[in-house]
Formats: structure tokens, sequence, C-alpha cells
């Protein structure tokens, strides 16, 4: 006597093919729909915020890309930003994963400004007038030297130790992101 094995017809693993491939289809329609409406719209205000905060650390505070982006960049999702900056013209620009490209510009008197693709960077801008006093006032009230002042009625020890408490020890990096 012949065991009967049970096979299972050839159309019956097309069928399955097929609904698993509907099924796969269906699930990357749902992570491409969630994706677009939960991550994208964040990608404007990641690379606006990378790229004003790169012009700014590196036009008016001075320091390069790389001190920035591990610095002041180094925030979670903000990191996914890509930067560049363009020393001859000015500015900078970030975008994430090669999306949503922004731009900021630097001007003398004014700052750093995020601008738009309708900017016009050809029109000219006034630039403020600003006078610097000059007298013998200690800072910040003019241009001497603060003074050195020492309160009766601060406990000086609690103070530092408050201060001692408030800043990350050597080599040791906490930060609190708001995510």
């Amino acid at each position: 006597m012949k065991s009967k094995i049970h096979e299972y017809p050839k159309n019956n693993f097309k069928k399955m093919s097929k609904k698993f491939l509907k099924i796969l289809v269906a699930l990357l329609l749902i992570l491409f729909v969630y994706l677009r409406i939960a991550i994208y719209p964040q990608l404007d205000l990641i690379s606006g915020f990378s790229a004003k905060s790169v012009a700014s650390g590196h036009f008016i505070d001075g320091r390069n890309l790389e001190t920035i982006q591990q610095g002041d960049n180094d925030i979670p999702k903000v990191d996914w930003a890509t930067n560049k900056i363009d020393e001859a013209k000015k500015f900078s620009t970030a975008t994430v994963y090669g999306l949503k490209e922004r731009k900021a510009i630097y001007r003398k008197g004014l700052g750093v400004t995020l601008i738009n693709d309708d900017f016009d960077l050809s029109k000219p801008y006034e630039i403020p007038k600003r006078t610097k006093l000059n007298n013998s006032l200690p800072f910040p009230y003019g241009n001497l030297e603060p003074k050195d002042t020492v309160f009766d009625n601060i406990d000086y020890e609690r103070l530092q130790k408050a201060v001692d408490n408030a800043f990350d020890k050597k080599d040791e990096k906490k930060k609190d992101h708001v995510q």
C-alpha cells in the first residue's frame, strides 16, 4: 500500500506568493504614508535650524563646521542634516538626506537670516548705525573692565557648589534633549 503524501498544487504556491506580495506592497505603502505625514514636514525645520545654527556659529562666532556639528547640532534629528559652508558668499546650506535644502546667509550688521528660494540676494539692505559708547564707566554700562565686587550676603561656597553641579564633569557628557 502506498502512503499518500499530501502535495500542494503549484497554483496554491502562486496564490500564496501573490497574497504575500500584496501584503508587502500594502505595508510599504502604509510605511510611506506614515513617513510622508510624520517625518517629511519635520525636514524643513531640521534643515532650517541646522543651516542657521551653522551660519551663526561660523560667521559670527568664528567656529569651524565640525565643532558646530559636534557641539550645537548633535541634537536628535538635527544630526540628520548635512551642512555646507560657502565662505566666499557668506552662507551655509543644510539638507536632510538630500531633501529639503535650506539656506542661511550672513550679512554684516544684521547677522544671520534663514532665507527661502524667493529671497532676492541682490536687493540692497540698510545696515544699522551702531554707536559705540566711549565712557569711563565699568562694564556693562561702559567700556572699562567690570568691577570685581564681593557681596557680604552671598554664600560663595554654596554658589560654587551649585555651579559645579550644573555643568558636565570632565570627560562626562550629559545633555537634556527635548524630543
